[in-house]
């Protein structure tokens, strides 16, 4: 074995730092999708927040007992603390697996159970960054090279997390990386090399072994017991985990419907549907279905959701988020002639087309119909002017990608651009047809208008007032929107269906019964509207694409005070705040604390906040320009996992490329490599000032499209 501090000896700790960063990685994107499923979406930012109280905690402790952590020793003390994290991985997530928090109450009444989630997920991080500040700390003159292999490792490990979820799952995934960290202890451990890979082994061992004997699994969800639920279908990928239950206990309960007509409530059969869950929040209903007979389906012609059918319903029709096929159904009954029903996620189709094939019928292979994987706003963007009808009907799916980057219920599914996109996937005469939840005073549907408005504002159609008709029932509305204003047989006919159904009217071109929408609609000032309006209702773009944050933020703490609508999707916003809460307290008892009890062993040396300013300053700098690169990666890549992981893998990799050249660049190299930063920083400001002085505004572009009379 080679000794400390010979070539042999840091090519190990390099090898050693780049297997233990690539667990680290994927245990914190881990812990994003396993707090999505197990509590919700928003407590995705804590799985970062707690890798980065483990990683300041660690860093502390490496600079208060620098005698802990010597040359001599390095092997011993790196092999043992990463087989602690290696240990803790498993650990901590057994314990918070069987933590029961009923996410669906505000977080200050679980802020106990948070608090203790909160500690044991940061334990692993503490332990991984002993080994990795310990290490950094003794081998200063290879700090650059260290740097590197520990961001290359991460980054790849950023890769990593999608093939691991999509092959074995949330739960089995942590006996793998726990693997990788019992390598990487092998690899640091010197004389201790054995004792790491039998350890290796008997964690991979355990994850291939889990799915049947169930040594680590998800005890609670969401607050409730998953052990007696009738799982027809489990599985996990990298940006949700699918579960299919029955929709109620027994054969003989009622389908699941979203506003079914109170006139004809005696045809809602009474037999054995099924709800696809994802990751245990929102939910697809399942409809028996023989594969022939529409009759015991009928039911869904009385639907509120069927008003777009009705309308414009026989010809070519895009379903986007078709989930477990009830909107395709729907669109068999009217007639469709043909049916792209589009969903993002495979697992969906997988059920369907599998497992579940005999009880809907092979519904994604009737004839007429096409089930495609795609993202659905992508999908429309590839095919201009093909569709009578495109259909979005309750999308939303509550869960956090493996970046976390859609926690805050970031859709770009509802954003004024995505409407555009609907718009130029019409045919001549085609409408779209949205359902979303209408509470008292209205804010789902009545954003929708206002992403119309925008949308049509911006593609030049004429009089949009004339392109809208809304309709509600109880807690949901649909709202029909077209390229060019509706016809009186058409609004005829709308106002016709809702009274024979029993619905309300709540706009149509020439009866704006609902004030909210009236003002809307015939404001000509509409952001004085939105600033007087008490939810935040003005149009999402792509560059702020929360439709669903509807609080103001000086009104955040008034969501104690909601007593209609889904309170609970409210939380996100308060969430923080507490999150924002238990990490300065987590930060002064762990951090503070300590250095001021031992505040002499804290070095103090000239230049000091300088230095601390320039480094808070790059990590900050680092940070937002990841958030932009992922808004703007998942409109070009299609696909929010694959977006996340690409972007925090190309950021990583590249900056510990960085590392490892002014590693190896001599003093004389190293002031031209600064003059070729400062060069690419200049002319890619410049590029961009004249892209904002040469580019057309959205609102030329959309007057050159405008045909010529």
């Amino acid at each position: 074995m080679p000794p400390v501090g010979s070539a042999g000896s840091h090519r190990r700790v390099y090898a050693g730092i780049f297997v233990l960063s690539m667990s680290l990685l994927l245990f914190e994107l881990t812990l994003i999708r396993v707090y999505s499923a197990t509590l919700f979406y928003h407590f995705a930012f804590m799985a970062i927040s707690v890798a980065m109280l483990g990683f300041s905690a660690a860093a502390l402790t490496v600079h208060l007992y620098p005698d802990r952590f010597t040359l001599t020793g390095l092997h011993k003390w790196t092999a043992l603390w990463s087989g602690v994290y290696a240990a803790t991985t498993c650990i901590s997530l057994w314990i918070v697996f069987r933590i029961p928090v009923n996410a669906y109450l505000s977080p200050d009444q679980i802020a106990g159970k948070l608090a203790v989630i909160y500690l044991l997920s940061a334990l692993p991080f503490f332990f991984a960054g002993l080994v990795i500040c310990g290490v950094l700390s003794v081998l200063p003159r290879h700090a650059g090279a260290l740097y590197a292999w520990d961001l290359v490792g991460a980054g790849i490990g950023a890769v990593l997390i999608i093939p691991l979820m999509n092959l074995v799952g949330g739960e089995s995934a942590v006996f793998y990386i726990a693997a990788l960290g019992f390598t990487a202890a092998a690899f640091l451990g010197g004389r201790l090399w054995k004792a790491g890979l039998l350890f290796a082994a008997i964690a991979l061992f355990l994850g291939l072994t889990n799915p049947g004997f169930r040594w680590l699994e998800i005890i609670y969800s969401k607050g409730q017991s998953m052990r007696n639920l009738d799982v027809l279908y489990n599985r996990w990928n990298s940006f949700s985990r699918i579960t299919v239950i029955p929709f109620k206990i027994g054969t003989d309960a009622a389908p699941q419907t979203w506003a079914p007509s109170p006139r004809y409530l005696d045809k809602l059969p009474h037999k054995r549907h099924l709800s696809i869950m994802i990751d245990d929040g929102a939910a697809t209903p399942v409809v028996p279905f023989d594969g022939v007979d529409l009759e015991p389906v009928s039911y869904l012609k009385y639907d509120l959701t069927s008003l777009g059918h009705r309308l414009r319903g026989s010809g070519t029709t895009l379903i986007i988020g078709s989930g477990g096929g009830r909107d395709v159904l729907t669109g068999l009954l009217f007639g469709a002639q043909k049916i792209d029903a589009v969903d993002i996620n495979p697992l969906i189709f997988d059920a369907m087309n599998g497992k579940l094939a005999g009880f809907n019928g092979d519904l994604y292979h009737h004839p007429g119909v096409h089930g495609i994987v795609a993202e659905g706003r992508a999908f429309v963007r590839r095919h201009p002017a093909a569709y009578d009808l495109i259909q979005v009907a309750m999308i939303d799916t509550w869960a956090a990608t493996t970046a976390g980057a859609y926690s805050l219920s970031e859709n770009s599914l509802y954003t004024v651009e995505a409407f555009q996109d609907y718009l130029r996937g019409l045919k001549p005469g085609g409408m779209i047809s949205f359902t979303r939840f209408f509470f008292r005073p209205p804010r789902q549907a009545l954003r929708l208008v206002s992403l119309f408005l925008e949308a049509a504002e911006r593609e030049g159609i004429p009089s949009p007032e004339r392109c809208i008709l809304v309709g509600m029932y109880e807690s949901l509305a649909t709202l029909v929107f077209k390229t060019e204003p509706f016809t009186h047989r058409e609004i005829a006919k709308f106002k016709a269906d809702l009274k024979d159904l029993g619905f309300q009217l709540v706009y149509a071109p020439d009866e704006r019964s609902d004030p909210y929408f009236r003002q809307l609609v015939e404001m000509t000032d509409r952001h004085a509207f939105f600033d007087r309006y008490p939810y935040d209702v003005s149009p999402p773009t792509d560059d702020r694409p929360f439709f669903f944050n509807m609080l103001k933020v000086k009104d955040f703490l008034s969501v104690f005070e909601e007593q209609e609508g889904q309170k609970f999707n409210y939380y996100a916003t308060y969430t923080l705040i507490v999150l924002l809460v238990l990490s300065v307290i987590a930060t002064l008892v762990v951090l503070i604390l300590p250095t001021a009890f031992k505040a002499a062993a804290v070095e103090r040396f000239p230049g000091r906040s300088p230095l601390l300013t320039y480094f808070v300053g790059i990590g900050l700098a680092y940070i937002i320009i990841e958030v932009s690169l992922l808004g703007r990666f998942v409109l070009l890549l299609e696909h929010p996992a694959y977006a996340a992981s690409g972007v925090v893998a190309l950021m990583l990799i590249s900056s510990g490329l960085g590392s490892m050249t002014w590693e190896k660049s001599s003093a004389r190299v190293r002031p031209r490599l600064l003059n070729i930063a400062f060069l690419v920083i200049f002319l890619g400001l410049l590029f961009h000032i004249c892209l904002l002085y040469t580019s057309p505004s959205p609102r030329d572009l959309s007057t050159s499209r405008m045909p010529s009379s």
